[in-house]
């Protein structure tokens, strides 16, 4: 089974979750210490069999070590011709509905808070919420969950966008046979 990896890259460690898209279900995630970005290419080196997509949580500017960890990970992409896409942050808030003057804690209180009800209600599977809870630092994680949500959903009504227009564009051909 191949999977999408969702990571966020941080200043102290980076989180890195493998979803299943098409059940709608973490298979693993894992946060690691990022002290150089070599790390992180070894981490994909190791993962790159089960690897179908990568998904990264695009960074600011002012965060040069994010910004070296995401442009590894794009060499990576290019380097195994895999799909590589940049996710903004904002992404998240934006469909929560989160204001922007919201602060940092309130907005990652606010994700957490989300992720929750999609495991709780099953909107996403998970079986070892153990090891979610065991987290020092929640937010990481619920990050990565949070733009597998959002990614899948959007690509799927752009998916069934797609597929109209091109129902649309055959009716049209087939009117003008007629």
């Amino acid at each position: 089974m191949q999977y999408q990896v969702f990571i966020d890259p941080g200043i102290v460690n980076c989180c890195f979750l493998l979803y299943d898209n098409e059940n709608s279900t973490v298979h693993d995630f894992f946060i690691k210490s990022v002290k150089d970005v070599s790390i992180c290419y070894d981490i994909l080196e190791k993962l790159l069999p089960v690897i179908k997509s990568i998904h990264v949580e695009k960074q600011v500017s002012k965060n040069t070590k994010c910004l070296k960890i995401e442009a590894a990970i794009n060499t990576f992409c290019l380097c195994n011709k895999l799909i590589f896409e940049l996710i903004n942050a904002r992404l998240k808030t934006v469909l929560l509905n989160i204001p922007k003057s919201t602060s940092y804690y309130n907005r990652k209180k606010k994700i957490v808070e989300f992720g929750t009800i999609l495991l709780d209600n099953k909107t996403i599977l998970y079986d070892n919420r153990e090891k979610i809870n065991n987290l020092e630092k929640k937010d990481d994680f619920f990050d990565c969950l949070l733009m597998a949500y959002y990614s899948n959903i959007l690509n799927s009504e752009q998916n069934e966008k797609k597929k109209e227009k091109e129902e649309k564009k055959k009716e049209k051909e087939k009117n003008k046979k007629k």
